[in-house]
């Protein structure tokens, strides 16, 4: 029943109110797409320095560090490669089930002839470390360095 002295709604003003509200819905859907997103890049990371971390500490227990080739953070380098699934155990049929490729480098400290420079790099697989003398992570990797001082002479030679 229509009741004189009450206005309703025009249909322009619905049409714009639909309009708003559309666009403050799409804009909020945006929101979660890149909410989802930086949480699945963060949980990449963090795995990443994980997996560099538990390497690095083994190769630092470990009583014989054999010397690497110089391109064996660049490359797939038998003895300073292993792949990781997404659970962090080494993948022993290699990359097609890894979702992790590990690299590792052992060099001598040239000014210190007790010490080496032990570097770990971990990256998503089908991502590559940039080439280089010094490989600078990007999202989702890690690069981890320290200094070891071993037993008597340097470590082994390659």
């Amino acid at each position: 029943m229509f009741v004189a002295g009450e206005r309703g709604v025009s249909l322009v003003e619905a049409i714009v109110a639909t309009g708003l509200l559309a666009v403050a819905l799409v804009t909020l859907a945006q929101l979660f797409a890149i909410a989802i997103r930086s949480n699945i890049d963060a949980r990449t990371a963090t795995y990443a320095a994980l997996l560099a971390q538990s390497k690095l500490e083994e190769l630092r227990a470990s009583p014989v560090l054999t010397v690497s080739p110089e391109s064996a953070l660049r490359e797939d380098t038998p003895g300073f490669v292993d792949y990781v699934d997404q659970f962090g155990h080494v993948v022993s049929d290699g990359l097609p089930n890894a979702t992790y490729v590990r690299r590792w480098a052992i060099q001598p400290l040239m000014t210190e002839p007790d010490a080496v420079v032990i570097q770990v790099a971990v990256s998503p697989k089908g991502a590559q470390l940039p080439g280089g003398d010094q490989p600078v992570p990007r999202p989702g990797e890690s690069h981890l360095v320290t200094l070891e001082r071993v037993a008597g002479a340097a470590a082994g030679a390659p």
